[in-house]
C-alpha cells in the first residue's frame, strides 16, 4: 500500500512504479472452476472439445495480455487488456470476458469487464480500456482472466 502525505507528491512515484514494476499474470492463484492448465473456462452444454481442453467445454480464452498504458493529471492510472474468446461449439455464444487485477495476496484490487458475441468455431480478440484511481493501482502486482457465457437472449 502506497502512503503520501501529499497526493500530488505520489504521482510521480506511482507513474515511475507502473512504469518500472511489471503487472504479471496469476501463476498461483486457485483455477476458476472448470479451468484446465491455467486457461479460465466456461463449461456450457454437451459438445465435443477441440481446442478447449476439457470435455464438455466449448468456450474458452486463448492468449490474453494486459498494460498500464497512462497516469493522467486527475490523479488516475490507464490500462488496457486484451483476451482472445475461443468457441469450440456448434453454436454462437455471447461472452463476458473480466481481468481481476489482483494485490500480493491474490485479493482483487479491481476488476473489469466487457462483453462479445463468438460465432460457432470461431474466435474472437475482445480488447478493453479502463482506469483506476493511481493509489489503488500501486497494488496491483498481478492479473487473471476468466470467461463466461451469457444466456441466449439476442443471439
Amino acid at each position: 500500500m502506497l502512503a503520501c502525505a501529499a497526493p500530488a507528491g505520489c504521482r510521480g512515484i506511482v507513474a515511475l512504479l507502473l512504469a518500472v514494476v511489471p503487472v504479471l499474470p496469476a501463476q498461483a492463484a486457485a483455477p476458476a472452476s472448470g479451468a484446465a492448465g491455467g486457461r479460465a473456462v466456461g463449461v456450457v452444454g454437451q459438445e465435443q472439445p477441440g481446442r478447449c481442453s476439457e470435455a464438455g467445454t466449448v468456450v474458452c480464452l486463448g492468449a490474453s495480455s494486459f498494460d498500464w498504458t497512462d497516469v493522467d493529471d486527475q490523479d488516475r492510472a490507464h490500462f488496457r487488456w486484451t483476451a482472445e474468446v475461443l468457441n469450440d461449439g456448434a453454436r454462437a455464444f455471447r461472452v463476458r470476458v473480466t481481468v481481476e487485477l489482483l494485490d500480493a495476496d491474490d485479493g482483487v484490487v479491481t476488476s473489469d469487464s466487457a462483453t462479445a458475441s463468438v460465432e460457432a468455431g470461431g474466435q474472437v480478440a475482445v480488447e478493453h480500456t479502463g482506469v483506476l484511481a493511481y493509489d489503488r493501482a500501486a497494488d496491483v502486482v498481478s492479473f487473471r482472466f476468466r470467461v463466461e457465457p451469457l444466456p441466449r437472449s439476442g443471439l
